[in-house]
């Protein structure tokens, strides 16, 4: 995976469309390839090479497209300014209460496994 998305984003370099969908086209394990690309060509294109109708397309509730953006510029500045939106926080709070459901399941899943 790692070699393939590499080699797409040096071979691209700068287009981010083309990036991602060669990626894509290769096939395999396509959504994480994609994924791992569009970061990559994410950081040299920025967000202008991302295309429109790609941004429209966006459906993550609650993590809306000027989410995204409003959370880029927090991470972007967290060496000079730290975490300034009390909205992430919710985020971490929410990940941390759905650890024992992900631990239930991966117990059950060994459970499972050895018996």
């Amino acid at each position: 995976t790692v070699p393939a998305v590499i080699y797409a984003w040096l071979r691209y370099y700068g287009d981010y469309r083309e990036t991602v969908g060669q990626i894509i086209d290769a096939g395999g394990d396509t959504d994480s390839t994609a994924a791992l690309a569009g970061a990559l060509a994410g950081t040299t294109s920025g967000w202008a090479g991302i295309p429109s109708d790609w941004l429209a397309g966006v459906r993550g509730w609650p993590l809306s497209v000027s989410h995204i953006k409003q959370l880029s510029q927090v991470l972007a500045n967290a060496g000079t300014s730290g975490w300034s939106s009390p909205s992430n926080m919710l985020f971490l709070f929410r990940n941390l209460a759905s650890l024992p459901v992900f631990g239930f399941h991966i117990v059950r899943r060994i459970f499972y496994a050895i018996f």
